[in-house]
């Protein structure tokens, strides 16, 4: 069985943090964010978060967190074959709102979307 496709949308300290948690559980992600100094830092963090893990007995090998994470360039390509979408961009209504539209136009049918809201409340979108 192939392992669950996961499009992480958003590579902030929540959608860094997604990723970690999907590729922790087997689930191939791709990690997408419109900024690439947002990108630059998940990398180094992701790598960061990951050798902490592996020194605390938490994941086995350093190669696998790294394998199963995967920075792509596009929405599109991030969206490409995903079962699963966590959208973990900033709480700003407008900007959640295209999010959801390109979203709505690019995502799977059957995919599934989960979104973190730090302080926003989720009845505003």
């Amino acid at each position: 069985m192939m392992p669950p496709q996961v499009a992480c949308v958003g590579a902030g300290n929540i959608g860094r943090s997604w990723a970690i948690a999907y590729a922790m559980g087997g689930a191939e992600v791709r990690l997408f964010d419109v900024s690439q100094a947002s990108l630059a830092r998940a990398r180094t963090a992701i790598e960061a978060a990951a050798a902490e893990l592996v020194r605390a007995g938490r994941v086995a090998s350093l190669d696998t967190l790294r394998g199963n994470i995967r920075v792509v360039a596009t929405l599109a390509e991030a969206l490409d074959g995903a079962s699963h979408v966590q959208e973990s961009v900033i709480d700003d209504l407008d900007v959640k709102t295209q999010v959801f539209r390109e979203l709505d136009t690019l995502a799977h049918p059957s995919a599934t979307i989960g979104s973190s809201a730090g302080e926003m409340e989720v009845s505003k979108f």
